[in-house]
């Protein structure tokens, strides 16, 4: 719900260095290609080049078409600051260095991405995180039909960037690969599900209560 809040409130806003190219940026995920190399493990490498693949195919081509805005781009649980009173209310976000103009489904897919999977279906936190927003920002079907494209982009972009990131700067390691293991399990159970299934679980899951 506070991220749609968010997003609202930054309806109409707009700075020049919104159009920043930003490594992070979900839609150019394809650019992280070289950093495959990075990945020491072979069967890593390849589900993370099955993402930008499919991304490449299935995504990139609807992105153009869906609304924009400034969005917050980095919305992960170490940005968020919680109600020491009331810990299900959240009371603060932080880091707006990683803003851009980019599609407002993007935003959605990023926040969703830190809603790891436990057991049960894989997409269940994710489409929790989603129905909530929905309640406050009702999304177009376009977008929905993205969303599962979107989510393995961002923890393609996580595996590739702290894997390049670790290689670099070995003393940093630790800290670039903390989410690494999440990343990787998360990956692996969505390997197992086809787009439209995936589509069909958003659409049947995330309405708002």
């Amino acid at each position: 719900i506070f991220l749609a809040r968010l997003g609202r409130a930054l309806r109409g806003f707009f700075h020049p260095a919104a159009g920043s190219d930003l490594l992070w940026d979900i839609r150019k995920v394809a650019k992280t290609r070289p950093m495959l190399a990075h990945i020491a493990d072979a069967g890593h490498r390849a589900m993370v080049e099955r993402v930008i693949d499919a991304f490449e195919e299935h995504a990139a081509p609807v992105i153009p078409g869906l609304r924009a805005q400034i969005v917050h781009n980095d919305m992960n649980s170490y940005n968020v600051v919680m109600d020491a009173a009331r810990p299900e209310v959240v009371s603060g976000i932080l880091d707006f260095g990683d803003m851009i103009h980019s599609p407002l489904i993007c935003d959605l897919a990023i926040g969703a991405v830190y809603r790891w999977p436990a057991e049960g279906h894989p997409l269940a936190p994710a489409a929790r995180f989603v129905a909530g927003y929905q309640s406050v920002q009702p999304l177009e079907i376009e977008e929905l039909g993205i969303l599962f494209h979107l989510i393995r982009a961002r923890l393609a972009l996580i595996a590739n960037i702290a894997s390049w990131q670790a290689g670099r700067f070995p003393a940093k390691r630790d800290y670039v690969l903390r989410l690494i293991t999440e990343v990787w399990t998360s990956l692996e159970r969505l390997d197992g599900l086809s787009p439209a299934d995936a589509r069909r679980y958003f659409l049947d899951h995330s309405k708002p209560e």
